[in-house]
């Protein structure tokens, strides 16, 4: 999940992070800015079922590229959610690029007090193309369409705001950033039921839905509203989602992909500082702008932290699975053999917040270097050596960028995979079954790289 540190009493930690420019208040552009741009004339934008339309939206043009932004702030981000918010408004939308919000809260968790009402303390869910501001606590942005009832954790209500804000706001080229807690491949359910679950991509606490990740692929489908195209960027401000098995699930649905593979701090991105660089740039490339989200949260968080970014090329992506396919074989086959010392490297690869999330290049090193005070790989077996090697170059060329923090994660490369033992296997693939998300075996990566699949469910303990 993106850590919602507010929990500890202790804003100004988050996570052991040195504070940024942003700060716990949103702090202030570190980058001059264009001027406003005076109030276009604005038509009607398309009306869907629910929302009430407050006010018309300005679709005078087509300009450059228009950024998407779903944030579910039904949860304990939700702070974090209006800080993000704030941020924007410290850019705002220009002349070439639009920044469209859809915005849930909720008004109060159960049995406490308000997450945060700097904002008012609505309950809905509210649509907003963000305005320029001076004021760097209250969203001012103009309300253009609410809704009392919005689940954001249903995969269709992602849909209706890509179909509605693409409709409304035309561009050249399209960003959908999500923000919410992430959990990776896989959803986590507590098992006491007073106890809330704060897993799950677009966790929506009002709901206790989310969106898993076999529905990503539908969510978050582009050419249903525009044929034969996909996002420009895609960017997933949640936790643990920098993994093999989402973006495989994801390939073809957008070009670049930002995410982490560890949980990072709860105010997740600096906004304000890559919202910056775009509006001062709308020509940037795709790739670019990708990078800069990576380059400026390395920049606001500092070397210091246990942060990890990356930008994966998605179309490079599906090379990786049939050598992981690969991989998995040979490890089976060299089970009989080489069991324990498999497991030394599953146990010595560099793991996340859920621990059974490993780096995937770091586990292949675990594999087939000499471990220390010896001279031959830890798995001495050619084909477990030769199909590591494989494996590790097809994740390189996929993955353009990483960052991995000094304080944590220092052996993160970018991409991360579920490497369990076969005992954590069956027993998540029980909670999976019980109700809470779906089940490994439906992934696309499980059955496009069966071998894989089986050595994780026949693997060494």
């Amino acid at each position: 999940m993106r850590l919602n540190l507010s929990v500890f009493g202790v804003c100004l930690a988050l996570g052991s992070i040195a504070i940024g420019v942003g700060g716990c208040g949103g702090g202030t552009p570190d980058r001059t800015l264009p001027s406003p741009d005076p109030p276009a004339p604005c038509t009607s934008a398309p009306a869907q079922t629910g929302w009430t339309v407050n006010q018309s939206a300005c679709v005078d043009r087509v300009k450059k590229v228009t950024v998407l932004n779903f944030i579910n702030g039904a949860n304990d981000l939700e702070e974090y959610m209006t800080l993000n918010v704030n941020q924007m408004e410290q850019v705002g939308t220009t002349a070439d690029v639009n920044l469209v919000v859809q915005y849930k809260r909720i008004s109060q968790r159960t049995g406490g007090a308000d997450y945060d009402t700097s904002s008012g303390n609505w309950d809905d869910t509210r649509r907003y193309l963000i305005q320029r501001d001076s004021d760097f606590s209250t969203i001012t942005s103009p309300v253009l369409s609410q809704r009392p009832d919005c689940d954001m954790g249903d995969y269709r209500e992602l849909q209706n705001f890509i179909e509605w804000g693409v409709k409304a706001f035309p561009a050249e080229r399209y960003i959908l950033v999500i923000e919410n807690h992430g959990a990776g491949w896989r959803s986590k359910k507590t098992r006491s039921t007073a106890v809330p679950v704060t897993r799950g991509l677009s966790y929506d606490d009002a709901t206790g839905n989310h969106i898993d990740t076999i529905e990503m692929p539908q969510a978050i489908d582009l050419s249903r509203v525009l044929p034969g195209r996909k996002w420009d960027a895609l960017v997933l401000d949640c936790s643990l989602m920098q993994m093999v098995e989402v973006a495989y699930e994801i390939q073809g649905k957008a070009d670049w992909l930002v995410g982490s593979e560890e949980s990072p701090p709860g105010r997740g991105y600096p906004y304000h500082r890559f919202l910056t660089n775009l509006v001062n740039n709308p020509d940037m490339a795709s790739r670019d702008f990708a990078l800069n989200v990576i380059d400026e949260t390395w920049a606001e968080y500092g070397s210091s932290t246990n942060i990890t970014q990356s930008v994966l090329e998605l179309s490079k992506v599906p090379a990786i699975v049939p050598e992981l396919n690969a991989l998995g074989s040979a490890l089976t086959n060299a089970q009989a053999t080489w069991g324990d010392k498999i497991a030394d490297a599953r146990a010595a690869a560099e793991r996340f917040d859920y621990p059974e999330n490993k780096d995937i290049i770091d586990f292949c090193r675990r594999l087939t270097e000499n471990p220390s005070g010896q001279t031959t790989p830890r798995v001495n077996d050619t084909a477990v050596i030769n199909a590591a090697n494989r494996v590790t170059a097809a994740v390189r060329a996929a993955v353009v960028r990483s960052y991995a923090g000094a304080n944590g994660n220092v052996n993160a490369n970018g991409l991360a995979a579920f490497i369990s033992s076969r005992r954590e296997y069956l027993t998540i693939d029980i909670d999976q079954a019980n109700g809470f998300g779906q089940r490994y075996s439906r992934l696309a990566i499980a059955r496009d790289a069966p071998n894989w699949q089986n050595f994780l469910a026949t693997g060494p303990n």
